[in-house]
């Protein structure tokens, strides 16, 4: 197998500090975190044997074994919004706190990648007040999509409203839920809206179970405009989402609700029907902001307070009371599908999702069965691994992907992709680092990703098996992440050019030795098979090259800008060369040996490239994720040539 090479950027962190910000523990009191045995929770049935297994650093410990292998069914999930009344109601907190479970009412299997011996030294015994630690908070265990709770995602556009984080801040503060440290609180900066990106997307357990975003805030028009900040959150109750898609955002102001229109919503999951009964900012020191101007008099008489984008004008004749089916809840939820996914320049963006999905929905099915995939397959019961939930930041395992997959849950493939890296990030949390289910796992994240950017791939367990051959610094993908994608070629460019007009470059570095070299790789004998489609003497050459692209269409590519960064050539040249291979079937031809020199001497000659452009992306974008340029820095761009590479002096740690 050729040696693979990511489009992804540097090393994905493997597990996120368990003592984050430095902040103690703080009692639990969201309603979200009980876990009881009735409803519709899954129970697992597991059944202890005494298998005597070492671990590699000489422990003792006993694998729990599943007593089948039965799908858990699907358990009931929480509701979507939850009213907000106009009252102050101080009295709410009781109501919010888990109700006190002992360890007979923890029974239900909280999603895990693994079952398997070779753990880590369980934690010390936890006082009550971390007690949000035995379980996992249902938001993190969603499969269906909802407008409500916001779940994030890598990629998501969305908008930050401040008045509701300041709101979250203080209700987490009134339920003394953990500490709120200055870094947690809106910049003085920010305003009352602000458009972002979701750029970055973790998870904590210290000092609460919370998601970790960070969002690059862009215009009006989704360009970035180069700051960004960072939010921890969870799904907390009685506090609306003070992050929300921008598509949702966009509706609601199309439809521009005005005092004395007929609305309805999805609350507590029956559908509400009312009146807007004014409509007034909320905080007189954001009189622009949409957030919380609607005051909703309901047809039963009540009172809500709510945001445009919780409501929507009232269609036919639906009326209070109704129960919201699941047919409702999704269209209430429906968003435009992404370019993102494979293919969408071909099918459109709608259709190459819903294709991506139904393939990928089969691979995860069919990888789950295989012996060494099991332990990441499904949920395992907390009752047998009990240390579990305190040692895991994110719960993920095949059979929730399969569900998110089928239900079109993921937004776009990047969201996938972080899921199925958190399996390889559990399994090393939970496990020794050098254990056979870690290589196991990332093997899987591999197979997953790999399978999941190359249509043409249609044997998910060949490619799985084919994996266990390579050498470990050739399974890259569980310690990858997405690179955002910025617009650093116009925006260095363009600060060059203020610095020094007359020096500056006509193009970033990198295009000009991608042309370099792909020019140079044309010229080869090895490529002459591969130049243009409509040219190839091989008839199944041909079909490959005209159902992916020729060197020729890449070169174009590349010259009107459509190539966003090297390994973005250095990937289409990979698919391309793969497509070809698989469609010869005399592997002694002269068309076969050729496409793989080909693959070897353009991967060869973009190495260099590929590492300097990633060294100097992380060299001009600072932890927050703003792209910035020093004195320093510059200088040793503009010293360059425009032929030559952009090369950052080591050690520049001047903004």
């Amino acid at each position: 197998m050729e040696n693979y090479q990511s489009d992804m950027d540097d090393s994905y962190s493997n597990s996120e500090s368990s003592s984050d910000d430095g902040s103690s523990d703080s009692d639990t009191s969201d309603s979200d975190f009980s876990v009881g045995s009735d409803g519709g929770q899954r129970e697992e049935k597991v059944q202890k044997t005494e298998a005597a297994i070492t671990t590699s650093s000489g422990r003792r410990v006993q694998r729990p074994q599943r007593a089948d292998g039965a799908m858990p069914e699907e358990g009931q999930r929480r509701e979507t919004r939850r009213r907000v009344r106009i009252a102050d109601d101080d009295s709410s907190a009781a109501e919010m706190r888990s109700p006190d479970t002992g360890d007979d009412d923890i029974d239900v299997p909280g999603p895990s990648t693994s079952d398997v011996a070779q753990v880590k030294k369980p934690p010390r015994p936890r006082q009550k007040k971390e007690s949000f630690l035995d379980s996992f908070p249902e938001w993190m265990r969603m499969t269906e999509p909802r407008r409500f709770p916001y779940i994030a995602q890598l990629g998501d556009h969305v908008v930050y409203f401040r008045q509701g984080h300041e709101s979250y801040l203080e209700r987490v503060e009134a339920l003394n839920l953990y500490p709120i440290s200055s870094k947690m609180r809106p910049r003085p900066s920010l305003g009352a809206e602000e458009f972002g990106i979701v750029d970055d997307v973790r998870y904590v357990r210290k000092p609460y179970r919370l998601t970790v975003v960070r969002l690059a805030q862009t215009d009006g028009d989704g360009q970035r405009t180069g700051a960004s900040w960072t939010v921890k959150f969870h799904d907390l109750a009685n506090v609306p989402d003070f992050i929300i898609l921008k598509q949702h955002y966009d509706a609601s102001v199309a439809q521009n609700v005005q005092e004395g229109d007929r609305i309805e919503a999805i609350l507590d999951g029956q559908w509400w029907t009312g009146t807007v009964n004014r409509k007034e900012p909320k905080s007189e020191e954001f009189p622009s902001s949409l957030w919380f101007c609607l005051r909703i008099l309901w047809d039963s008489g009540e009172e809500d307070i709510m945001s445009p984008w919780d409501c929507q004008p009232r269609s036919g004749s639906r009326k209070s009371g109704d129960e919201a089916t699941e047919a409702d809840q999704r269209t209430f939820a429906f968003i435009e599908a992404d370019n993102d996914w494979p293919e969408s320049n071909f099918h459109g963006a709608a259709e190459a999702k819903e294709l991506c999905c139904a393939r990928m929905f089969d691979a995860v099915s069919k990888l789950s069965v295989r012996d060494t995939v099991e332990p990441f397959a499904y949920p395992v019961s907390l009752e047998a691994f009990p240390h579990y939930a305190a040692n895991i930041d994110y719960p993920i395992d095949l059979d929730t992907i399969a569900n998110r997959i089928r239900n079109g849950f993921y937004r776009r493939l990047t969201a996938l992709h972080q899921d199925v890296r958190q399996l390889a990030v559990a399994a090393e949390q939970f496990n020794e680092p050098a254990s056979a289910i870690v290589r196991n796992s990332r093997i899987v994240v591999e197979a997953l990703i790999r399978f999941s950017r190359d249509p043409l791939l249609d044997d998910i367990v060949n490619l799985y098996d084919s994996l266990f051959d390579l050498p470990s610094d050739q399974i890259v993908e569980y310690c990858r992440r997405q690179m955002p994608k910025l617009s650093l070629d116009d925006e260095i460019l363009k600060q060059l050019a203020e610095s020094n007009p007359s020096e500056a470059p006509v193009e970033p570095g990198w295009k000009t030795d991608c042309r370099t070299i792909l020019r140079s790789v044309m010229d080869d004998p090895c490529a002459s098979h591969f130049l243009e489609a409509n040219a190839a003497t091989n008839e199944d050459v041909a079909l490959a090259l005209h159902q992916t692209c020729d060197l020729t269409s890449l070169m174009d590519a590349l010259e009107r800008g459509d190539i966003d960064q090297p390994a973005t050539l250095l990937r289409d040249v990979e698919k391309m060369v793969h497509a070809c291979k698989t469609s010869i079937d005399d592997k002694r031809s002269p068309v076969y040996r050729d496409s793989l020199a080909l693959g070897s001497l353009f991967a060869e000659r973009m190495k260099g490239v590929i590492s300097q452009y990633e060294r100097i992306w992380k060299s001009l974008i600072d932890p927050a994720g703003r792209i910035t340029i020093g004195t320093a820095v510059r200088t040793s761009i503009l010293n360059n040539p425009p032929h030559h590479i952009l090369v950052v002096p080591p050690g520049i740690t001047e903004i």
